[in-house]
């Protein structure tokens, strides 16, 4: 059964490194990952930055294909714009709708996740949520997730 929240909102946020270089969201103060839940039907993205963020959803269907940057035997994570990736201005907001569990699949890299380990219990096929700076520099993000609360 994949993982649910008993909150309506959960929070995290993202800091990139360089340019390019794609993060995965994190608990705040926190190097474990934090990514929606099963019962999770928004993300809320504000770029709280003075650069450009990139963000990706990216659909891995096996194992194999899960990329090296974080553990797994496949080709290293990219994030490029226009391609896998959407450009989020700085002090901008992207609002997207996920739909239900059943209509856009797993999100789920386990309870306490720290790349580049490979996720533990990770249920093929699933959808990866990164980022990346467009420019030179640190580029930071808040996200909420906004959660169903009951069945998902």
């Amino acid at each position: 059964m994949p993982a649910y929240t008993a909150d309506i909102f959960s929070f995290c946020q993202v800091t990139t490194a360089a340019a390019g270089a794609p993060v995965i969201p994190t608990k705040a103060g926190s190097a474990v990952v934090d990514v929606p839940f099963s019962n999770t039907r928004q993300i809320v993205i504000l770029n709280t930055s003075l650069n450009p963020i990139l963000f990706s959803v990216i659909l891995y269907a096996q194992q194999s294909s899960w990329p090296s940057t974080l553990g797994g035997a496949g080709p290293a994570l990219t994030i490029t714009e226009g391609a896998n990736a959407t450009r989020i201005p700085a002090g901008a907001s992207l609002t997207i709708d996920l739909g239900s569990f059943q209509e856009r699949g797993n999100f789920q890299l386990g309870p306490s996740y720290t790349p580049p380990a490979v996720p533990p219990a990770l249920e093929f096929p699933v959808s990866l949520i990164s980022f990346a700076s467009t420019a030179a520099g640190i580029a930071t993000a808040d996200i909420m997730y906004v959660n169903k609360l009951g069945q998902f």
